[in-house]
């Protein structure tokens, strides 16, 4: 094989633009550096950098190595599974080679899991028949508590079940990104032993929280501490992409993990660093001394970069857009309100892609998508006045109609109707395995209402071990799956018999609902003998927390646009063609937070609100979404005329409403 150098990776250099780049494209040398880079480094890319890109076109690029001397492998962490998907999606069958022994490529929760987590808790429980998953711990706990307890804990500890971890010494402790505290109550009482109880015996059945999983691997560590050293042993390289989304408990189990014999490569950009539902003031990825500088983005335009390059907490000295030749007619616009008229922003906003669409309708249309029109915010909702009396704005401030969505995971529901809800994906695309992985957890949540546990283990019923028992029973198994694959059609398809079925304009498909009412009264109560009557309740619930569902639609059509409305968090990572940040109250208006950088001063330099960083990285991740138009929302009284001119100095347009 021949030798893996710098002059060999550029060599692959011309087949990995061909598989991943548009026709034609090159990766500018920036992003050579750092493809070509086989030392520890830290990789600061700005946003719309293609820095996920480089990353994937590297990995293909050196998985014509693998397996490196000493049949060592490539170790590739990320925080989600697209770039999972994008380079399976792009090598096809030639990707496998990166997704076996000894290569790891996952979330880093997985690798925790696999390496650390689930092998702690075999050797201290003695079997492998584990669940990693908080919102299935936290409803199995709540369910197992006693009545008067669960007042108890409503009344008192309203969060405790959301950071309660059961300790090596067998004590219960609240937890809190990795540290932990005394419950105020003391161990004699009642109270506390009931929790105790009920937390060790959810343990042992291997129901942990996702936090648990940490402190199961902080353990193993403490237990072995050559374990370093052995999967040091293993990986060759060790890439982390979305760094700056790792937070401090990850980080420092990452550097323990892993010690200097692997050449690490973080990836990421420190003015991005919002994790799911939260902001940090500070980023736990410390950089090195070595760092290589992706600055071109791919996304924004040069006006745009003008306009941003400040408003974040480390100024982008050398942020560089690109040029559409449309920049003097796309200038960013900061639309200006007053109590009567913000709720016209949005309209307002509608307005604005009208008159400007044609600059940009036909470069869409080649790439053969769809435009992309987004008005996202910090907070979803707020109640009451501030300390001076003025309202305190929220998403729902703009779109009264607005609703919030579930956070992402297997959301627990009291209703089956819930689980019949037909659920779009962010792009409103209707995903198959979603609806299919409701419908199995509509199954599931019957199975635990009938007290029912699996025969083979004698725990409750996961997933993967419902699967695994009903393979053993051929018939009923097919059934189930015919079944099941049925309902899949109907909802994503409204696909059902009836082409008059009133279910297409239903929250939920009624149709199916009455199908599998009499799929469970027929089948599947009888064969796992369990009561109607202790399902009866969940059947009949009607629909609940509809709008913590994902079948809500966000979406305002306004003179022929649609708008997706949400939060920054929620379009992460995402590429608009036109977005609007809507000013928000989160201890203090964003204008007040950010009217400093929006003016062209460094952040370091000047002294702001308490949660000045954090308002920097969520109007930094919103304003660096749109590759044509950028719109902000202030209130008028908020950005002072004094300050008017050094914005339109900056490239911004104020309109008045």
């Amino acid at each position: 094989m021949a030798e893996l150098n710098e002059l060999g990776i550029l060599s692959h250099l011309p087949e990995a633009e061909k598989l991943f780049l548009p026709n034609g494209y090159h990766f500018d040398q920036e992003s050579i550096n750092f493809i070509k880079c086989l030392e520890s480094t830290d990789v600061v890319a700005c946003p719309g950098s293609g820095k996920t890109t480089a990353l994937l076109a590297k990995l293909f690029i050196l998985s014509k190595y693998l397996p490196f001397e000493g049949n060592k492998g490539i170790c590739v962490l990320t925080h989600t599974n697209v770039a999972i998907d994008e380079i399976k999606r792009r090598m096809g069958k030639a990707s496998s080679v990166l997704f076996t022994y000894p290569n790891f490529f996952g979330t880093i929760q997985s690798f925790v899991d696999k390496f650390l987590a689930i092998p702690a808790f075999v050797e201290e429980y003695g079997h492998r028949n584990v669940t990693i998953d908080s919102s299935l711990a936290e409803s199995i706990f709540w369910k197992r508590l006693k009545p008067r307890t669960k007042t108890w804990v409503s009344n008192q500890y309203i969060n405790i079940i959301a950071s309660l971890v059961l300790t090596a010494s067998d004590e219960i402790m609240l937890s809190s990104d990795g540290n932990t505290s005394s419950l105020k109550i003391g161990k004699q009482t009642e109270s506390y032993k009931e929790l105790l109880s009920v937390k060790k015996h959810l343990v042992e059945d291997g129901i942990i929280r996702y936090d648990e999983a940490y402190l199961f691997a902080k353990n193993y560590i403490a237990k072995h501490p050559g374990l370093p050293e052995s999967i040091s042993t293993r990986f060759c390289y060790l890439f982390v992409d979305e760094m700056q989304d790792t937070d401090q408990r990850q980080n420092d189990l990452l550097n323990r993990v892993f010690n200097d014999s692997v050449v690490k490569q973080r990836i990421g950009d420190p003015n991005q660093a919002i994790y799911d539902f939260v902001v940090s003031d500070d980023v736990a990825w410390g950089l090195s001394d070595k760092i290589i500088t992706i600055s071109s983005s791919k996304r924004i335009s040069n006006q745009i970069a003008k306009s941003i390059h400040k408003v974040c907490i480390k100024p982008e000295a050398s942020l560089n857009g690109i040029d559409r030749g449309t920049d003097c007619l796309l200038s960013p616009v900061i639309i200006l309100y007053d109590d009567d008229s913000l709720s016209v922003v949005l309209s307002k906003f509608s307005e604005l892609i009208m008159e400007r669409e044609y600059l940009w309708k036909q470069e869409i249309a080649e790439t053969g998508k769809l435009p992309q029109y987004y008005a996202v915010g910090w907070t979803h909702d707020n109640e009451g006045k501030t300390a001076s009396g003025l309202s305190k704005t929220s998403i729902r401030s703009y779109f009264p109609d607005y609703h919030r969505p579930v956070r992402s995971g297997n959301p627990i529901y009291n209703s089956l109707k819930n689980y019949l809800v037909k659920s779009p994906d962010s792009q409103s695309q209707v995903i198959p395995q979603m609806i299919s992985n409701s419908l199995i957890s509509s199954f599931l949540r019957v199975l635990s209402e009938g007290d029912t546990t699996n025969p083979l283990s004698g725990k409750q019923y996961t997933k993967s071990t419902l699967n695994e028992y009903l393979k053993t029973i051929e018939e009923f198994h097919s059934e189930f799956k015919s079944n099941l694959a049925l309902w899949v059609r109907q909802i994503s398809k409204h696909a059902c018999d009836d082409t008059a079925c009133s279910h297409r304009n239903d929250v939920y498909p009624n149709c199916v609902f009455e199908q599998i009412i009499q799929y469970l009264k027929e089948t599947w109560l009888p064969h796992f003998e369990i009561e109607e009557a202790q399902v009866n309740k969940f059947i009949d619930n009607p629909i609940d927390q509809m709008e913590d569902t994902f079948s809500v639609s966000n979406i305002l059509s306004l003179n022929g646009i649609d708008i997706n409305v949400g939060t920054v968090h929620s379009v992460k990572g995402q590429t608009h063609t036109a977005t609007l940040f809507l000013e928000c109250f989160n201890d203090g208006f964003n204008a007040n937070q950010l009217i400093e950088q929006l003016t062209g001063n460094p952040a370091d330099k000047v002294k702001g609100a308490r949660n000045k960083k954090s308002a920097l990285k969520i109007a930094y991740v919103a304003m660096s979404r749109p590759t044509h138009l950028l719109c902000a929302a202030f209130h008028k009284d908020r950005i002072p005329y004094t300050t008017h001119k050094s914005l339109r100095d900056l490239g911004w347009s104020l309109v008045t409403i």
